[in-house]
Protein backbone atom coordinates (compact mmCIF):
# COMPACT_ATOMS: atom_id res chain seq x y z
CA UNK A 1 0.00 0.00 0.00
CA UNK A 2 2.80 2.17 1.00
CA UNK A 3 4.70 1.97 -2.84
CA UNK A 4 1.21 2.08 -4.17
CA UNK A 5 1.05 5.85 -2.32
CA UNK A 6 4.48 6.99 -2.93
CA UNK A 7 4.17 5.89 -6.84
CA UNK A 8 0.77 8.37 -6.65
CA UNK A 9 2.68 11.35 -4.98
CA UNK A 10 5.48 10.80 -7.65
CA UNK A 11 3.15 10.49 -10.47
CA UNK A 12 1.54 13.82 -8.97
CA UNK A 13 4.53 15.87 -8.58
CA UNK A 14 6.05 14.46 -12.23
CA UNK A 15 2.56 15.61 -13.42
CA UNK A 16 2.85 19.36 -11.92
CA UNK A 17 6.58 19.95 -13.00
CA UNK A 18 5.07 18.74 -16.36
CA UNK A 19 2.18 21.35 -16.65
CA UNK A 20 4.75 23.97 -15.17
CA UNK A 21 7.09 23.27 -17.69
CA UNK A 22 4.70 23.42 -20.47
CA UNK A 23 3.17 26.71 -18.93
CA UNK A 24 6.47 27.92 -19.13
CA UNK A 25 7.52 26.54 -22.88
CA UNK A 26 4.09 28.56 -23.86
CA UNK A 27 5.13 31.77 -22.02
CA UNK A 28 8.28 31.48 -24.03
CA UNK A 29 6.97 31.04 -27.28
CA UNK A 30 4.44 33.65 -26.99
CA UNK A 31 7.36 36.02 -26.05
CA UNK A 32 9.39 34.47 -29.45
CA UNK A 33 6.06 35.70 -31.35
CA UNK A 34 5.73 39.33 -29.70
CA UNK A 35 9.30 39.80 -30.57
CA UNK A 36 8.75 38.54 -34.17
CA UNK A 37 6.09 40.59 -34.81
CA UNK A 38 7.48 43.81 -34.02
CA UNK A 39 7.13 46.16 -37.19
CA UNK A 40 7.85 49.47 -38.30
CA UNK A 41 3.92 49.56 -38.75
CA UNK A 42 3.35 49.10 -34.85
CA UNK A 43 6.30 49.65 -33.01
CA UNK A 44 7.41 52.60 -34.72
CA UNK A 45 5.82 56.13 -34.67
CA UNK A 46 5.93 56.78 -38.76
CA UNK A 47 2.65 58.55 -38.47
CA UNK A 48 3.45 62.23 -39.53
CA UNK A 49 5.18 64.73 -41.70
CA UNK A 50 8.48 64.11 -43.37
CA UNK A 51 10.05 66.91 -45.22
CA UNK A 52 13.47 67.36 -47.31
CA UNK A 53 14.65 68.45 -50.35
CA UNK A 54 15.95 65.42 -53.21
CA UNK A 55 17.83 66.07 -56.57
CA UNK A 56 16.57 66.51 -59.08
CA UNK A 57 17.75 66.00 -63.49
CA UNK A 58 16.37 69.33 -64.17
CA UNK A 59 15.98 71.63 -61.57
CA UNK A 60 17.96 72.76 -58.78
CA UNK A 61 15.71 69.85 -56.53
CA UNK A 62 12.66 69.17 -55.46
CA UNK A 63 11.18 70.03 -52.09
CA UNK A 64 8.81 67.04 -51.03
CA UNK A 65 6.69 66.76 -48.50
CA UNK A 66 5.17 63.61 -47.41
CA UNK A 67 2.32 62.76 -44.46
CA UNK A 68 1.55 59.50 -43.89
CA UNK A 69 -2.05 59.06 -41.47
CA UNK A 70 -2.53 56.70 -39.41
CA UNK A 71 -5.59 55.38 -41.68
CA UNK A 72 -2.82 54.60 -44.32
CA UNK A 73 -3.73 57.41 -46.77
CA UNK A 74 -0.45 59.90 -47.46
CA UNK A 75 -0.46 63.30 -49.28
CA UNK A 76 2.53 63.77 -51.31
CA UNK A 77 3.86 67.79 -51.98
CA UNK A 78 6.53 68.24 -54.42
CA UNK A 79 7.87 71.97 -55.16
CA UNK A 80 10.12 72.00 -58.11
CA UNK A 81 13.09 74.29 -57.16
CA UNK A 82 13.21 76.51 -61.01
CA UNK A 83 12.45 79.15 -62.19
CA UNK A 84 10.77 78.13 -65.60
CA UNK A 85 7.71 79.60 -65.84
CA UNK A 86 3.89 77.91 -64.54
CA UNK A 87 3.07 76.09 -61.98
CA UNK A 88 6.05 73.99 -59.93
CA UNK A 89 4.03 72.49 -57.36
CA UNK A 90 2.09 69.13 -57.62
CA UNK A 91 0.30 67.64 -54.64
CA UNK A 92 -0.85 64.18 -54.93
CA UNK A 93 -3.03 62.35 -52.34
CA UNK A 94 -3.92 58.32 -52.02
CA UNK A 95 -3.47 55.16 -49.93
CA UNK A 96 0.39 53.64 -49.44
CA UNK A 97 0.86 49.96 -48.28
CA UNK A 98 3.60 48.57 -45.94
CA UNK A 99 5.15 45.69 -47.78
CA UNK A 100 4.91 41.97 -46.26
CA UNK A 101 8.36 41.22 -47.00
CA UNK A 102 10.25 43.77 -45.86
CA UNK A 103 7.87 45.81 -43.10
CA UNK A 104 10.34 48.81 -43.22
CA UNK A 105 9.60 49.50 -46.14
CA UNK A 106 6.28 51.62 -47.76
CA UNK A 107 4.89 51.87 -51.42
CA UNK A 108 2.83 54.71 -52.12
CA UNK A 109 -0.02 53.68 -54.71
CA UNK A 110 -0.12 54.57 -58.68
CA UNK A 111 -0.83 58.48 -57.88
CA UNK A 112 2.60 58.81 -56.83
CA UNK A 113 3.74 56.06 -59.50
CA UNK A 114 4.31 53.23 -56.56
CA UNK A 115 7.47 55.37 -54.82
CA UNK A 116 8.94 53.25 -52.31
CA UNK A 117 10.33 54.69 -49.00
CA UNK A 118 12.13 53.46 -45.93
CA UNK A 119 10.84 54.10 -43.14
CA UNK A 120 13.48 54.86 -40.01
CA UNK A 121 13.34 56.59 -36.55
CA UNK A 122 12.04 60.04 -37.88
CA UNK A 123 13.12 59.85 -41.11
CA UNK A 124 11.85 58.38 -44.47
CA UNK A 125 14.22 57.47 -47.13
CA UNK A 126 13.44 57.02 -50.86
CA UNK A 127 14.43 53.72 -52.29
CA UNK A 128 14.83 52.50 -55.97
CA UNK A 129 11.06 52.22 -57.37
CA UNK A 130 11.53 48.96 -59.53
CA UNK A 131 13.78 46.75 -56.07
CA UNK A 132 13.08 48.69 -53.10
CA UNK A 133 16.63 48.84 -52.44
CA UNK A 134 18.78 51.48 -51.05
CA UNK A 135 19.96 54.37 -54.06
CA UNK A 136 23.26 54.02 -54.32
CA UNK A 137 24.53 57.95 -54.65
CA UNK A 138 26.18 60.81 -52.51
CA UNK A 139 22.96 62.43 -53.30
CA UNK A 140 20.47 63.03 -50.35
CA UNK A 141 17.19 60.93 -50.48
CA UNK A 142 16.14 61.59 -47.38
CA UNK A 143 12.79 63.37 -45.66
CA UNK A 144 13.25 63.97 -41.99
CA UNK A 145 10.25 64.05 -39.69
CA UNK A 146 9.23 67.49 -38.78
CA UNK A 147 5.95 67.05 -36.90
CA UNK A 148 3.91 63.83 -35.32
Amino acid sequence: MKKILLLAGLLSVAACNSENTQSQQQNSEQQTAAVQADTTENSLDWMGTYEGEIPCADCSGIKMTLTLNQDKTYSLIQEYQTNKPGNNTFTTNGTFTFNTDNPSLITLDEEADNRIFFIGENFAEMRDMTTGEKIESSLNYTLQKVSD
